[in-house]
């Protein structure tokens, strides 16, 4: 008995785990982008209509009847219709405060550079502020004596000497 349990349980389970349905993929008109707006839906519902009449398929759009991606097509153009003004007004007021809180930006952007110029602000004269600022340098170059051609430069130094000083040795 005691075997029998040990080999039971080194047994895998023989449960069955089902993989979850996959929905089925929409159909080939849904795949591109909706029209975003009214002319662009006009559009897209007027082309389909060409589109399907020269099929001569059973069941596609003739005269009053509309097939189901020709139905959803305008069903989309006639909601841009309708709430487009709206669409308009929302979006005018998203401009206005998009374009106020960039002025709030801008406005707090120079006084926290403001403040800083001012921390930043000194009292000394501005010979000193000017020796600071790299003065010396372009007086030391402005009284650097002026090079004779074929001599070595002083920056450079003299160069490595070729020959051997003693050739005894």
């Amino acid at each position: 008995m005691a075997q029998a349990a040990a080999s039971v349980a080194g047994r895998r389970s023989t449960k069955v785990i089902r993989k979850p349905k996959v929905a089925p993929a929409p159909a080939v008109a849904q795949m591109s982008p909706a029209p975003v707006n009214e002319a662009d839906a006009l559009a897209a519902y007027r082309n389909h209509l060409k589109t399907c009449r020269a099929s001569n398929v059973v069941g596609r759009c003739d005269g009053t009847h509309r097939c189901g991606d020709g139905t959803r097509l305008a069903a989309l153009y006639d909601r841009l219709r309708r709430t487009q003004p709206r669409r308009d007004r929302e979006r005018a007021q998203e401009a206005r405060v998009e374009e106020m809180l960039a002025r709030v930006r801008s406005a707090k952007a120079s006084r926290a550079a403001a403040r800083e110029w001012e921390e930043r602000r000194t009292d000394a004269p501005r010979q000193a502020l000017a020796k600071r600022s790299g003065t010396e340098v372009e007086e030391a170059n402005n009284t650097r004596r002026i090079p004779v051609p074929g001599a070595v430069s002083h920056l450079r130094g003299a160069g490595v000497p070729l020959k051997t000083l003693h050739p005894a040795c």
